[in-house]
């Protein structure tokens, strides 16, 4: 089994911050984790509320 910890937001809304790359990244470029075949993404980190809370409430689905 292959996991792997998420350190970036993604999102399409809230703030994007210059100098904290890893918020809000394009939601399109976390097909990384399913192109990467892993079994399992954590989420667990310190970023979650970088974007602000709008960027975390998306509705979607897997």
């Amino acid at each position: 089994m292959r996991f792997v910890n998420c350190m970036r937001t993604y999102s399409n809304r809230g703030i994007r911050a210059d100098h904290a790359p890893q918020v809000a990244q394009p939601v399109e470029m976390a097909e990384i984790y399913t192109n990467g075949m892993f079994d399992a993404v954590t989420m667990s980190n310190n970023h979650t509320y970088d974007a602000g809370s709008d960027a975390c409430w998306i509705r979607a689905s897997c």
